[in-house]
């Protein structure tokens, strides 16, 4: 919906052109980056967060949408 939702994280590991890895307190994120060829490129978000079904639901549907916008700035 627009709203900022700023993250004071760590980065832990950055692997060029591959693997960011930052963390907040005990959560880690992982975001792992494939060559798909024809200039295209996949990426994939893990986290160890822990937390209710409403909120994972809520956390899926909010990187959704940062991705779909990203993608858009990208294109």
């Amino acid at each position: 919906d627009g709203r900022e939702m700023p993250l004071d994280a760590t980065y832990r590991e950055v692997v060029e052109p591959e693997r960011l890895v930052f963390s907040k307190g005990d959560e880690l994120s992982t975001v792992t980056f494939t060559d798909l060829g024809d200039g295209r490129t996949e990426m994939s978000f893990r986290t160890t967060l822990e937390a209710s079904e409403a909120l994972r639901d809520r956390a899926r549907a909010g990187l959704a949408s940062a991705f779909d916008r990203l993608a858009e700035q990208l294109t």
